[in-house]
């Protein structure tokens, strides 16, 4: 079983590509249904037709803010 992390890393997309689903699956080593969760939880892609393509800032972008929206700060006490 692979070591996978619970957030894929931002860092990994190249800003002046496009993805397909199948790439961006193997890019994170998850499924393609997760890519497929995040198209329908609003990750843009360039138009609605077959294969679907998303633009690398897009999925940067998409990802970051993913990451940022789970992050909570600590209370008073806490590490």
């Amino acid at each position: 079983m692979r070591n996978r992390k619970r957030y894929p890393n931002p860092c990994l997309v190249k800003l002046h590509r496009s993805y397909n689903v199948d790439e961006i699956a193997r890019l994170f080593d998850v499924h393609k249904n997760t890519v497929r969760r995040w198209l329908k939880d609003g990750l843009p892609t360039t138009d609605i037709k077959r294969p679907l393509l998303v633009l690398g800032s897009d999925l940067r972008a998409f990802l970051a803010e993913r990451r940022k929206k789970h992050k909570r700060p600590c209370k008073l006490g806490e590490i």
